[in-house]
């Protein structure tokens, strides 16, 4: 990738064929949420939309941390048409704790844990939940959609909707994915990213991904078996605003 002074940054652990093949790129997709999604807050939920840097957002394990940066991007009915994998995954009210319908993109990852039949906390990849047998489908009537990434000093679990979902993680094929501001940004904040391995320039996951094979093998998410109310106290406390 080449910056406007000149600079070029090769990303690191990114071979040829993801940075070149484009049905690739739009595979791995960028987590994020949709328009309208309530992020919780230490003012109390506000949507997505309307958050800013340096907002407290509650988090899982380290309480309300500041957002840094927070990237958009929208997709047109055509895109969506011509594309329809970059459509969000729709999860019903309840599913995963969440008490209002929540959408995020396919690669967005949910936090399951051993309610969900996982030995252990592990973030499950939204396409990887639509896949399972339950009532996770793909937003097939989507016309357009605005996604948000939110992007903490390390990766955090947060709450959106009351579920709890990962922030921003920049791994390699992410950035390929953004434009040169968006990259100029990320890099004026942690000026490694790309040229050295995620772990070192940003730090580790909040937790790490399930295998896809062990989440249809063992994640039900049909009503009869959703732990839904069990999860239900995972929900931080907010103060109103």
């Amino acid at each position: 990738m080449s910056f406007p002074n000149g600079e070029t940054v090769i990303l690191k652990r990114v071979v040829p064929s993801q940075i070149d093949d484009t049905s690739e790129l739009h595979a791995a997709g960028i987590p994020c949420f949709t328009e309208g999604t309530k992020i919780a807050t230490t003012a109390g939920e506000i949507a997505v939309e309307d958050l800013r840097v340096g907002d407290l957002v509650q988090t899982l394990n380290n309480g309300p941390l500041q957002l840094l940066w927070i990237g958009t991007r929208r997709f047109s009915h055509d895109e969506l048409e011509a594309d329809p994998d970059k459509k969000p995954i729709h999860i019903p009210t309840g599913v995963l704790g969440n008490h209002s319908p929540l959408q995020v993109s396919p690669q967005h990852g949910m936090l399951l844990g051993q309610s969900h039949n996982l030995d252990a906390e592990m973030l499950v990849l939204a396409r990887h939940l639509y896949q399972t047998r339950g009532p996770v489908r793909l937003a097939k009537g989507c016309r357009q959609v605005c996604c948000f990434h939110l992007m903490f000093a390390q990766h955090q679990i947060l709450f959106a909707n009351g579920a709890a979902a990962e922030s921003f993680y920049p791994g390699p094929q992410a950035l390929t994915l953004f434009g040169m501001m968006d990259l100029l940004g990320l890099r004026a904040l942690f000026p490694k990213l790309g040229t050295c391995a995620t772990e070192e320039a940003y730090g580790g996951l909040a937790r790490p991904f399930a295998k896809r094979k062990d989440v249809l093998a063992r994640v039900d998410l049909r009503p009869s078996s959703s732990p839904a109310a069990a999860d239900m106290d995972r929900r931080p406390a907010t103060v109103a605003a």
